[in-house]
């Protein structure tokens, strides 16, 4: 998980005084992949992330500007696990901005190759739509 996303969701923790096991109780995401996911040591899903948005008061989406960065592996790929999802419900809830910064970073890929393959996966998920 990306560090403005974590402070974000930490700092949303803190104003409401919420503890780990207060998350994990209000978001239904066990108490162990709470913390897994909050030290780093496993990805954060939409699922899970809008879980976590709704159980810290927030309207559906609200972190959604926070976790573009997050559909990108290391290789700059479209990470198809994490990118369906949040390309889908952008779509669907009308997140223009989101679409557009994981559409501009794909536009800048210099390998044709990389590019290529991420226009391949944003496509499928549009035959969706």
């Amino acid at each position: 998980m990306n560090a403005n996303l974590s402070d974000k969701i930490y700092q949303c923790m803190q104003e409401m005084k919420l503890s780990r096991t207060d998350l994990a109780k209000q978001s239904g995401i066990h108490l162990s992949e709470i913390s897994r996911i909050l030290n780093h040591k496993q990805s954060l899903s939409v699922c899970n992330l809008d879980e976590i948005t709704l159980s810290l008061g927030l309207t559906e989406g609200a972190l959604y500007s926070y976790y573009a960065e997050e559909c990108f592996n290391v290789s700059r790929y479209l990470d198809k696990r994490k990118s369906e999802q949040f390309l889908y419900n952008c779509a669907v809830m009308g997140f223009e901005e989101q679409l557009h910064s994981i559409l501009d970073a794909v536009l800048e890929e210099r390998s044709k190759t990389i590019r290529n393959k991420n226009f391949v996966h944003i496509f499928a998920v549009a035959e969706q739509l």
